[in-house]
């Protein structure tokens, strides 16, 4: 699939104001889409990342690559100097750690850019024995994370101004398509009178993968009142969804997206009866 992020792009990003408080989001959504056993996740973004506290803190069953199992914190960065960022972070919470406790806690430092040094810093850093675990991510690195998570590498290439061939994330698509009128078409608009197929919906989501069909007066309001239906779930059901969406439009994209290593949710705009056949 052309036309998507990877870490030059990601280091140019950095330089934009928006990807500081975008990048706990991308963090975010990366965790939600690539593990499926996350208990608790938290990070601040847009505005609350100039509050104190920690930029993130995930608690995960079993993790994976890039997601400690267990506790972990976050803390990122888009400064230039990623080294100075990284050691002033850690330093400031490894001497108040707030309401975690290091020895059972993995410490992640962030950075859209390319470090070289991250390994060097990381193996220093875990010999204090401060913290069970210290990683230290950079633009390469979120780039391998990106590729087994197509959702997420589709939204972020979208939102960073690329436009992905064949597919578009669940938000993107929903939000194009509602804001065709002026004023924009509200979720609770499109699903007026369709309860129990919102009902049906939220059990399906919840329950084993399977196949769901949804009938509309056209193929894109069917996925528009899916879209409006997923937008008016609790916010932790409604990210989680997100995070795993694709609206798929032909067979290429389809036979691509369905071996990702990450479950997704997968919605074609073009005929179905083409993945029979093949």
């Amino acid at each position: 699939m052309q036309m998507l992020v990877n870490a030059t792009n990601l280091t140019y990003w950095a330089n934009q104001n928006s990807s500081s408080s975008r990048l706990p989001q991308l963090i975010r959504r990366l965790v939600l889409a690539s593990t499926s056993d996350v208990t608790r996740i938290h990070f601040r973004t847009g505005e609350g990342t100039s509050l104190g506290g920690w930029d993130g803190m995930v608690q995960a069953t079993e993790g994976n690559a890039f997601v400690p199992t267990g506790a972990s914190v976050w803390e990122m960065g888009t400064n230039r100097d990623v080294k100075g960022k990284a050691d002033e972070d850690y330093e400031k919470r490894s001497g108040n750690p707030l309401n975690v406790t290091p020895a059972e806690t993995s410490y992640i430092f962030v950075t859209p850019r390319r470090w070289s040094n991250k390994e060097d810093w990381a193996t220093a850093r875990q010999a204090e024995s401060i913290w069970k675990d210290v990683r230290a991510y950079d633009a390469d690195d979120l780039e391998g994370w990106l590729e087994i998570a197509p959702s997420i590498h589709i939204w972020l290439s979208i939102l960073l101004g690329k436009h992905p061939e064949t597919a578009v994330d669940l938000l993107h698509f929903h939000e194009s398509w509602t804001q065709v009128t002026n004023p924009p078409i509200e979720p609770n608009l499109l699903i007026s009178g369709r309860n129990a197929s919102v009902e049906n919906l939220s059990h399906w989501l919840r329950a084993t993968p399977t196949v769901l069909s949804l009938q509309g007066a056209s193929r894109e309001e069917a996925i528009a009142f899916f879209a409006s239906a997923v937008a008016l779930l609790p916010a932790d059901e409604r990210e989680h969804v997100y995070a795993r969406s694709v609206v798929v439009e032909n067979l290429v994209a389809w036979r691509r997206l369905v071996t990702a290593e990450t479950p997704l949710i997968l919605i074609p705009t073009f005929d179905e009866r083409e993945v029979i056949a093949a």
